[in-house]
């Protein structure tokens, strides 16, 4: 569910209040238990709207400022060292 599915028809002065987080967050760890990389996502942008509405005044602060993100990711095992890229380099006939 996209974020005005969910939070359409809240007032904008509530997303300034410490325990509209909570819902949010909630909603975040709704989708996180089957796409947790989507629900980290979804609050980025959610968070990015808030400071959107924060600079124009619209909200005295923005309540997930600050979150901590659930997906974790490590690729060290995809990098390739210079020692990987010429093994894999055919050797030149001359």
């Amino acid at each position: 569910m996209a974020i005005e599915g969910k939070f359409g028809r809240a007032p904008i002065i509530a997303m300034a209040d410490s325990r509209f987080a909570g819902d949010a967050l909630e909603w975040r760890d709704e989708i996180a238990a089957t796409k947790p990389r989507e629900a980290d996502n979804k609050m980025i942008v959610f968070g990015r709207l808030l400071s959107w509405a924060k600079k124009r005044h619209l909200i005295s602060a923005n309540v997930l400022e600050g979150y901590e993100r659930i997906y974790r990711s490590d690729r060290s095992e995809l990098i390739w060292l210079p020692e990987h890229t010429l093994a894999r380099i055919p050797p030149m006939n001359h």
